[in-house]
């Protein structure tokens, strides 16, 4: 993408460290457990964090609506989540980054789960429905080309 290895690239390559707890290995921990599918994303019109409760994710049961990640409590719940899991020495610092590592990897992914419209479409439709309303209301000057609106 940008000239950096994907975090699989990165993966693939790791090296494994039994004296501590790297951020590989949390990334590897969220992206092979299948409770963490779909709990974390980042808002690109936000530009924030969401997850997807229950928080940190406990079994493969449906998941709640995205809501903004909370630090530090979520942060704090899901350091303590990893400490029981198989990583004794995580700390708050790499757990946010994991989360973050992670949480850009799957932007895209939660939309296309969701069914939800992509946000240029939601535009463009009111802006048709704009169009047409004006039309009713005699404005001139806007049209529609290929289904989208166009300037006058």
């Amino acid at each position: 993408m940008d000239g950096f290895p994907t975090i699989q690239e990165l993966l693939a390559g790791a090296k494994k460290d039994s004296k501590g707890v790297n951020l590989l290995s949390l990334v590897s921990h969220i992206n092979s457990t299948s409770a963490w599918d779909g709990a974390l994303r980042f808002n690109l019109l936000t530009e924030g964090y969401e997850i997807c409760g229950p928080f940190p994710p406990n079994d493969d049961g449906p998941k709640e609506r995205p809501r903004p990640l909370e630090d530090p409590r979520d942060i704090l719940r899901a350091t303590m989540y990893f400490q029981a899991n198989g990583f004794p020495k995580a700390v708050k610092a790499s757990v946010t980054d994991a989360i973050s590592a992670v949480a850009h990897e799957h932007r895209g992914t939660m939309r296309a789960q969701r069914d939800l419209p992509d946000l240029a479409d939601v535009v463009a439709d009111f802006c048709l429905e704009l169009i047409d309303h004006g039309r009713l209301l005699g404005c001139r000057g806007a049209s529609v080309q290929h289904g989208r609106p166009t300037a006058p």
